[in-house]
């Protein structure tokens, strides 16, 4: 049987290494205690994807990562 999602969530959540489920309501993230919901993960990445220049991405992701190892994220600050 082929495992493969049959659905865009689907192909979302394993895009980004979660459940399937997960795209469908509240998700724990890994190792921070913080609530992700799907509209969340989905406008983040709908934002993301808008940036057209790759040099700006790196530096909104490495500002995420930065404030992701701090600990802000997790508890809402």
């Amino acid at each position: 049987m082929d495992d493969a999602p049959t659905t865009t969530l689907g192909r979302i959540a394993k895009t980004l290494g979660l459940p399937e489920g997960a795209v469908f309501g509240p998700y724990p993230a890994p190792d921070r205690g913080a609530t992700v919901t799907a509209d969340e993960a989905l406008e983040l990445l709908r934002l993301f994807s808008g940036i057209a220049d790759p040099q700006v991405r790196r530096a909104c992701t490495a500002h995420v990562q930065t404030i992701a190892g701090e600990g802000a994220c997790a508890d809402g600050g």
